[in-house]
């Protein structure tokens, strides 16, 4: 009889104990093994797929939690970042804006000033070279003036031509009574000088009581010159009067610079209002104020 047709192959398996299997069993087991294997070896390994950093974090993987802390520590950085420049631009702002008001102040002109501003120089600044006037030391004797807007316009050439003026109360829209109280304040302070220029009246009457008081503060003072006014103003005849008609009751001491006088005809000298002066206008009054606190 045929072996294939009437016997069953059979095949030693070696191992610790011998075991017949049938033919078409091996051939199912090996078939089984042989799937496996392939199977096995179409799969890449874990290593493979994510190699491993020294770490022993996969390379190039980040875990949820570190993958959230590095996205905050993004925006963190990124807001900071804003913010610090934004404060840079507002602080540059800021001291930008500082500069500005600091330069218009240092620039404010004598026309422009506000009211209630002062032009004051002391004897430091000047020695200081900051006026550009001469110090009190070299005329032998120290200035002081009070006065208004109009003096306080022409304060410049004031300190050119006068030396010794070591201070120029002029005040923006100043009347009589409160001109008074400067000077007690001056010679309270021991800042009154020994010639002290008055130029008051433009802004308001002047009375012959003021014109008095103004003469006992400035008892002590060897000289006191007045300057009459130019305002196209219903008071300006009335308070030139009492102002010269002053001037004679005390013959010695007080002189008079007759502004009124030298400046008539001559529209150059002020600017549109007829009252405050220009460049040239402000160099003939100072210069006839000087003449008067020099002789």
């Amino acid at each position: 009889m045929d072996v294939e047709q009437t016997e069953i192959e059979e095949r030693w398996i070696s191992g610790p104990k011998l075991r017949r299997v049938g033919g078409a069993g091996a051939i199912l087991l090996a078939c089984a093994v042989l799937l496996c294997l392939a199977v096995a070896c179409s799969r890449p390994s874990a290593a493979s797929k994510h190699p491993r950093s020294s770490t022993g974090r996969t390379a190039g993987s980040v875990t949820p939690a570190a993958s959230t802390a590095t996205s905050q520590k993004v925006k963190k950085s990124k807001t900071s970042a804003a913010v610090h420049t934004r404060t840079l631009a507002e602080t540059h702002g800021k001291n930008r804006t500082r500069e500005k008001t600091a330069a218009k102040k240092g620039g404010t002109s004598a026309t422009t000033a506000k009211p209630g501003t002062t032009a004051r120089t002391t004897a430091t600044e000047q020695k200081a070279g900051t006026t550009g006037g001469n110090t009190a030391s070299a005329a032998g004797y120290q200035v002081s003036a009070v006065g208004d807007s109009v003096m306080l316009g022409a304060a410049p050439d004031l300190r050119q031509d006068i030396p010794g003026l070591t201070d120029v109360d002029a005040v923006v829209s100043l009347q009589v009574e409160p001109a008074i109280g400067i000077l007690q304040q001056l010679r309270a302070e021991g800042r009154l000088g020994q010639v002290v220029i008055v130029h008051l009246g433009n802004n308001g009457t002047f009375t012959p009581e003021e014109f008095d008081e103004i003469m006992q503060v400035l008892s002590g003072a060897q000289k006191v010159v007045f300057v009459n006014d130019e305002v196209p103003r219903p008071w300006e005849a009335s308070n030139n009067a009492v102002i010269s008609d002053g001037v004679a009751r005390y013959p010695g001491k007080a002189v008079l610079v007759d502004w009124h006088a030298a400046s008539e005809g001559h529209p150059e000298y002020f600017y549109g209002d007829g009252v405050h002066l220009t460049p040239e206008g402000a160099q003939v009054y100072s210069r006839l104020i000087a003449a008067k606190v020099n002789t």
